[in-house]
């Protein structure tokens, strides 16, 4: 994986120079903009999903993968099914973690798009991809910082190596913030529906705990002084409120 600097940051840095949060959150979006998609993690081809028409009559699904782990006996059965449709659900990658150690920190996410890399080498995710239409959400190990959510400085460059990666950058999924998306397969009567919602994007960041391991309260606690706590963001809702308006899984 080619190495990447942050030269935009790093300068005012060196310098003892301080950046107002605003100015730095732009400083970090015009650097992103910057990267070009050779520097980013590719699955390599899939199959397509299922047409509109197709009848799906067997979906697997999965999560948590250890990319770093030995060849998986589940990949591999997942490879022989002749399933419809897998949806991947998130902890894809384990793309925060360097050993038992969690980087949160890294403006270029090199772990998170290292991790990727390594899925996509591995033969027995390379069987699924090319047996098994597949659809993807996200966790937070895949998204690149361990339980967190609105407030990650790098969201910005997550969801576009989560987008490129899984083939998302050009469809509905990577023309607007969030990973959200939503396909209908089958005819009338025997239609489904599969919705993948985005928990991390917009989530409220939670409340670190004021006794840490406390019985009730062992890492995070309720925010009662924030009556507006969100999970999916209000443009998230207002699409998700419109599609199921219109569904035609009926």
């Amino acid at each position: 994986m080619k190495r990447v600097l942050l030269p935009i940051l790093v300068m005012f840095w060196l310098t003892g120079c301080t950046l107002k949060p605003d100015s730095a959150s732009s400083a970090l979006e015009a650097y992103y903009r910057t990267l070009p998609d050779t520097v980013l993690p590719d699955a390599g081809p899939g199959q397509p999903l299922p047409s509109e028409q197709s009848v799906v009559t067997e979906i697997l699904v999965g999560s948590c993968f250890n990319e770093e782990a030995e060849a998986s006996e589940v990949m591999q059965l997942i490879a022989r099914e002749e399933a419809d449709l897998f949806l991947m659900l998130g902890d894809n990658v384990y793309g925060d973690m360097d050993g038992r150690a969690y980087i949160n920190n890294d403006p270029d996410l090199k772990e998170l798009r290292q991790s990727f890399a390594d899925l996509a080498a591995r033969r027995d995710f390379q069987s699924v991809r090319a047996t098994t239409p597949m659809m993807v959400a996200w966790d937070d190990h895949d998204y690149g910082a361990n339980d967190s959510g609105a407030g990650f400085a790098f969201k910005t460059l997550a969801e576009r190596i989560h987008e490129h990666f899984w083939g998302l950058s050009d469809q509905d999924a990577g023309k607007r913030p969030g990973t959200y998306y939503a396909r209908h397969f089958g005819p009338e009567g025997q239609r489904v529906q599969v919705i993948m919602l985005d928990t991390r994007f917009f989530r409220s960041d939670l409340k670190p705990t004021d006794a840490w391991g406390a019985s009730g309260k062992e890492r995070y606690i309720s925010a009662p002084d924030n009556m507006y706590q969100d999970m999916l963001g209000p443009a998230q809702w207002a699409w998700l409120l419109a599609f199921l308006a219109n569904s035609r899984a009926r």
